[in-house]
């Protein structure tokens, strides 16, 4: 099984235990790793290799998001990274009991995110 992280996270895949299929050609992933996922999935089909399963948990779309949202982000993150990590974790209802997965993300993690068209 291979499983991708989400923006801002790190080994949360326990979390999603009770659903995750756990074989060599299992992969999926969370938020940002989702879309990780899906493009590991279709390199390993263009490779003629074998996939069993593609679970997407809650994959993060942000495309379609205005050019004024998608650079607010940018230089929210650029003016005070931690600032917006933590503002970004109280966003998404972290609460202490998972703070063993949080992972500082990067501007070019962000900039992925934001950018990417399935």
């Amino acid at each position: 099984m291979r499983f991708f992280s989400g923006f801002g996270f790190v080994n949360e895949s326990v979390l999603f235990e009770e659903w995750l299929l756990k074989g060599a050609y299992d992969i999926s992933g969370f938020s940002m790793g989702a879309i990780k996922a899906i493009e590991y999935a279709y390199n390993e089909v263009l490779q003629q290799r074998r996939i069993n399963s593609l679970l997407l948990f809650s994959p993060c779309m942000l495309a379609h998001k205005s050019l004024a949202f998608k650079r607010l982000q940018l230089s929210s993150f650029q003016k005070d990274p931690k600032n917006y990590m933590d503002n970004f974790y109280k966003e998404v209802g972290l609460s202490a009991q998972l703070e063993r997965f949080k992972k500082m993300g990067s501007l070019e993690e962000l900039e992925f995110l934001l950018n990417y068209k399935y």
